[in-house]
């Protein structure tokens, strides 16, 4: 992608029907890694009007269920499918990742980071081994050792106004 210049490609979500139409004119040598499970990366495109346009790239899901969410909370991201498995989101500034703010109150707080992880691997190292009971049991158990509230707390920690 690094080498492709000057596309005829638009943009994704930066038509305008009424204004002049904007192409790909470059890719950003680097892919920022954002750290949650699916580790999407962050690509920003360079348009022909010389502005970025900064998109999360997702892979190994389906970004139609991105979509609809949005269409739930009345978000409004551009979302264009690559594949039946991949897209690029339209980025969202100033944002946290839901792992971003569990690991930060968890660093705060002294709680180990994987700490229910660590409980269901004394179940056994390859989770995937035990049948769909054993592992519900592994998953209650992990529950168990934590208040689980972790995401709540740090939410209203970081809110505006504490009542």
């Amino acid at each position: 992608l690094v080498q492709a210049r000057d596309l005829e490609l638009t943009v994704p979500g930066a038509y305008d029907p009424f204004g002049p139409l904007v192409t790909i004119s470059s890719f950003n040598h680097t892919l920022q890694v954002i750290s949650s499970k699916q580790r999407p990366r962050k690509v920003i495109i360079r348009g022909s009007d010389g502005n970025d346009y900064t998109f999360l790239l997702k892979g190994h899901e389906d970004p139609r269920q991105d979509e609809r969410v949005m269409q739930l909370f009345g978000l409004r991201y551009s979302i264009v499918t690559l594949s039946e498995n991949s897209g690029l989101i339209g980025w969202v500034p100033n944002c946290d990742t839901l792992h971003t703010l569990i690991r930060e109150y968890r660093e705060k707080k002294g709680v180990m980071l994987s700490m229910e992880h660590k409980v269901m691997q004394s179940y056994v190292n390859d989770p995937e081994q035990l049948s769909l009971f054993q592992k519900v049991q592994a998953f209650e158990a992990a529950l168990e050792v934590t208040k689980g509230n972790d995401l709540q707390q740090i939410l209203w920690l970081k809110s505006p106004k504490q009542c």
